[in-house]
Order: structure tokens, then C-alpha cells, then sequence
């Protein structure tokens, strides 16, 4: 029922002219976002031939998740040939999203845990606070919407994430491997999934965007600090809703 269009939902008319310094972090951040929604695409995908019949429902859910996903990725392709930008630089590494890499995952729970809870629990953070770095309407709905799917995505992780807690507890230490090697790459910044992270580029982008211009980037990386210390709260917050409050107080 929340299904919508990337041609028909987004008000693209409110899309005006903006500085080149506002235009430019834009477009840096929407093939940012266009970059990993297409692995937060693909790498779901390739579970759902691998899958029995007999869990129609969770194949369901992965294939209207890469539904979502890959609209998300042409709507900020869009945005970012809409203005006169065009798309910019893209990351190297993010194809190594999300701790030992989501896209070599081996396992359905490993894939889960570095996609769900983390990779796309960072990005939600950023979609819900996405009027912060919006400059006109299309932008504000673009991240409204995409937000929308991205809660369901990662309520998904979190119930997978609980599941595998209370009825197979021999993989929870194995469960914890996978957040340790996620962990280590969100605050050394490798894998470059989380743009609020310490990747140059795209944290730049954001700064220009939350302070108002590059004359304002300290500012910004002021706002930034304050998004970061929300998705390390809205983390711990997804570890405890799955039962693994253990990590948080035994460090």
C-alpha cells in the first residue's frame, strides 16, 4: 500500500535553481545514496533463488525490498540529473558495505546483520532527518518516501535479529562476530557505506548541506556530529529491541 512512484509522487517542478556549492554537495550525496541502494538491491536478491518455498513469506518480503531499494536508486539518480548537476564521484570502496562485507556474505542471518541493522539502519537515520539537508519540496518528499520503505527494511533485521536470539542461541556469539566486523568499519570509516561516516567526500557533502554552503561547513560538521551520535543511539537502540543488550553493557 506504500508503494509510489519516482515519476508521479515526487513534486520535481519545486526543483529550482541553488548555489553551485548546495547544487554540487546535492548531487555528491544523491550517488551516494544511488550507489548503495543498488547493493542494498542486489545483495537481497541473490538469497531469494536460494531460498525454500516454504518460507514464501520472507521471499515475498525480500523481493518487495528490492523493489523499494531499486527505486530508491533511480529517484536519486534523478535527482541528481535533474538540476544540472549530474552524477559525481562515486566511492571505491562501497562495495565493501557494511563490516566483512555484505555483498561476500556466506549466510542469510550474516547478510542481515551488516545490511539491516547497520548499513540501512545509518542511512534511515539520515532519510528521517532528510528535511535537514532538503532545499525544496521534491527533495523533502524524496526522503520521506524512501524512509518509509527503509524502516521496513531494517524492522525486518531487527525481527530476524530477535528471532535468532530467542530460538538459536549457539549463533548468537557467531551473530556478534558479524556486528564486531560492522562496528569496526563504521568508526574507521572503510567500506564508506555510512556517508555521515569518515569518508571525506560525502561527510563534506552533508556538511555544505546542514550549514547552508561551504561558508558555513563548520556549522554543518557541527549538525554532523549531532546525526552521528543519533545513529550510534538509534543502533544501540535496535540492539536492545533484538535482545542483545549484552553488547552494549559488556562493551
Amino acid at each position: 500500500s506504500r508503494q509510489w512512484s519516482t515519476a508521479t509522487d515526487i513534486p520535481w517542478h519545486t526543483v529550482q535553481e541553488l548555489p553551485d556549492d548546495i547544487e554540487a554537495a546535492q548531487c555528491q550525496l544523491a550517488t551516494f545514496f544511488a550507489q548503495v541502494e543498488f547493493i542494498a538491491a542486489d545483495v537481497p536478491g541473490r538469497f531469494i533463488s536460494q531460498m525454500s518455498p516454504d518460507y514464501q513469506e520472507v521471499r515475498m518480503f525480500l523481493l518487495s525490498q528490492v523493489m523499494d531499494e531499486s527505486r530508491h536508486l533511480a529517484v536519486f539518480r534523478k535527482r541528481a540529473l535533474s538540476n544540472g548537476g549530474g552524477l559525481m564521484r562515486m566511492i571505491d570502496s562501497v562495495s565493501d558495505v557494511v563490516g566483512g562485507s555484505t555483498d561476500t556474505a556466506r549466510d542469510f542471518t550474516e547478510m542481515s546483520s551488516r545490511l539491516h541493522l547497520v548499513g540501512e539502519g545509518n542511512v534511515l537515520t539520515l532519510f528521517r532527518l532528510g528535511e535537514l539537508m532538503s532545499y525544496n519540496l521534491a527533495e523533502k518528499t524524496m526522503y520521506r518516501r524512501a524512509g518509509q520503505d527503509e524502516a521496513r527494511h531494517v524492522a525486518f533485521g531487527v525481527l530476524h535479529a530477535r528471532y535468532m536470539n530467542e530460538c538459536v542461541p549457539e549463533r548468537v556469539e557467531e551473530f556478534h562476530a558479524y556486528l564486531d566486523e560492522a562496528e569496526c568499519r563504521q568508526t574507521s570509516g572503510a567500506g564508506g557505506e555510512n556517508p555521515a561516516g569518515q569518508d571525506v567526500i560525502t561527510s563534506e557533502s552533508l556538511a555544505v548541506l546542514l550549514g547552508g554552503g561551504t561558508k558555513n561547513m563548520d556549522e554543518g560538521k557541527k549538525i554532523l556530529m549531532a546525526i552521528r551520535q543519533r545513529q550510534v543511539k538509534e543502533y544501540f537502540q535496535r540492539l536492545k529491541s533484538a535482545g542483545l543488550d549484552d553488547r552494549i553493557t559488556n562493551g
